[in-house]
């Protein structure tokens, strides 16, 4: 019976899609690079942790300052962009209708993290909410899936994840428990999830399907 739901943010609960391509677009253009192909862009945002990305889209010379820059722009413009997904609440008031546990594992900034689940009027909702500045390592590795739980991880049969990339399927490798992505834009890439919804609407007949 599942009990526990850790469930990705970006692409997953909200529409966030727009306001990368626009944060990578401002940054590119600020540093004067060419845009990369958006598809590629998100495929790689997709694909690698947070903590990676910028070693793989900016050159050594100005990772940093990239970095610093792109994380600058978001901080001061993410709230004109954030949108909730359809069916996202549904599904979270589903889990509080269950007592099922709901948490937020995402590679975004910490504090950035926090605002957006705010604004949606969704802090309520989570257990535990964990973002890029609250564990040294990416959120697919044992020592952030550790963190999450604060060290008391339930049993794999009570947990599932809820999520549109690749980390997400490998953190719930990392658990042992089934992982659902649900994409609905683009293609995926990654190592292939238990289950894939082309909508969230489709979640909540799926987990009724495991809890007895």
């Amino acid at each position: 019976m599942i009990k526990h739901i850790i469930f990705d943010w970006d692409g997953t609960l909200v529409n966030t899609v727009r306001f990368l391509k626009i944060s990578f677009e401002e940054t590119f253009a600020h540093f004067h690079i060419d845009n990369m192909n958006y598809q590629r862009l998100r495929e790689l945002c997709a694909t690698n942790p947070d903590k990676n990305i910028f070693e793989l889209v900016f050159a050594p010379d100005i990772r940093t300052t990239a970095k610093q820059y792109f994380y600058n722009f978001m901080r001061q413009n993410h709230l004109k962009y954030v949108s909730k997904r359809r069916g996202a609440e549904d599904i979270l008031n589903f889990c509080r209708q269950k007592n099922i546990k709901c948490y937020i594992q995402s590679s975004k900034d910490s504090e950035i993290l926090r605002r957006e689940i705010e604004y949606c009027g969704w802090t309520d909702y989570f257990i535990k909410i964990c973002g890029s500045g609250d564990y040294v390592s990416n959120k697919n590795e044992a020592a952030a899936c550790a963190g999450l739980f604060c060290g008391k991880i339930p049993p794999a049969e009570e947990m599932l994840v809820l999520g549109d990339g690749a980390s997400d399927v490998e953190m719930a490798r990392t658990w042992g428990c089934p992982a659902i992505v649900v994409k609905s834009y683009g293609r995926y890439v990654g190592p292939q999830p238990d289950y894939r919804l082309r909508s969230l609407k489709d979640f909540i007949p799926l987990l009724q399907t495991m809890l007895y």
